[in-house]
C-alpha cells in the first residue's frame, strides 16, 4: 500500500511539473490530483524541491542512457546521427519542460548537474565520439568536424525549439498541441541539415 501511494505521488507529480513547470504546480495541486493530503505528500517526499529533484534526476537519466548507449552502438554514422536527434526529440516531445528546468538547475545548482554527468563519464563519451568521427573522415564519409561543434550543434537544434515553445504559440496563436506537431515534423528537418552538414559531397 506504501509503494502504491509513493508511485501515485510521483506519478501525479511527474505529469503536473511537465504540464505546469515548477513553479506552476503545488504540493497541494500534487495531493489534490493524487487524492491524498499534503502530509502524506510530505511524509515520503519532505518537499516540492526533493519531489522535483527525483523527477528531474530520472528524466536526465533516461536521456543520457539512451545518448550514450546510441554513441557507444555500432550503427552506421548517418544511422547514429538519425537515433541521435531521435531521441532527443522523443524525450522532449514527452518531457516538454525539460530544457527549462536543466536551465533552473545549472543556474541555482550547477553542481547538481554536474554530478548527474560525471556518473557518466562524459570525456569518455566525447573521446568514443571523437574517436568515431575519426574514423569516418579517413573513411571519406564526413567532412572534418571538431566533435564539440557536432554536439552543440545538435544539442541547440534540439533543445531551442522547445524552449521557446510558450512563446511561439502565444505569437503564433498556434495551440501547444498544433505547435508540437509541427515540432514532430521539423524533427526530419533537423536530422537532414546535420547530416548534410556533415558528409562529403
Amino acid at each position: 500500500m506504501e509503494i502504491e501511494v509513493k508511485t501515485r505521488i510521483l506519478n501525479v507529480a511527474r505529469k503536473l511539473f511537465i504540464e505546469r513547470g515548477y513553479t506552476g504546480t503545488s504540493i497541494r495541486d500534487i495531493a489534490s490530483e493524487a487524492g491524498v493530503n499534503v502530509a502524506m505528500v510530505n511524509y515520503y517526499f519532505n518537499s516540492k524541491q526533493n519531489l522535483f529533484e527525483i523527477i528531474f534526476d530520472e528524466s536526465v537519466n533516461i536521456l543520457l542512457n539512451k545518448i550514450f548507449g546510441i554513441i557507444h552502438s555500432d550503427l552506421p554514422f548517418y544511422e547514429l546521427l538519425d537515433s541521435w536527434v531521435t531521441s532527443y526529440y522523443d524525450m522532449l516531445m514527452q518531457y516538454n519542460q525539460l530544457p527549462i528546468f536543466v536551465l533552473n538547475e545549472i543556474n541555482q545548482h550547477p553542481e547538481h548537474i554536474m554530478e548527474i554527468i560525471s556518473k557518466r563519464n562524459p570525456p569518455e563519451i566525447i573521446e568514443t565520439l571523437r574517436e568515431r568521427i575519426s574514423e569516418e573522415i579517413k573513411k571519406g564519409n564526413i567532412k572534418e568536424v571538431p566533435v564539440e561543434n557536432l554536439l552543440l550543434s545538435i544539442l541547440s537544434l534540439c533543445v531551442f525549439p522547445f524552449m521557446l515553445g510558450g512563446l511561439i504559440t502565444q505569437v503564433t496563436g498556434k495551440k501547444p498541441a498544433e505547435y508540437y506537431e509541427m515540432l514532430d515534423n521539423h524533427k526530419r528537418f533537423i536530422i537532414d541539415f546535420v547530416i548534410n552538414a556533415v558528409k562529403t559531397k
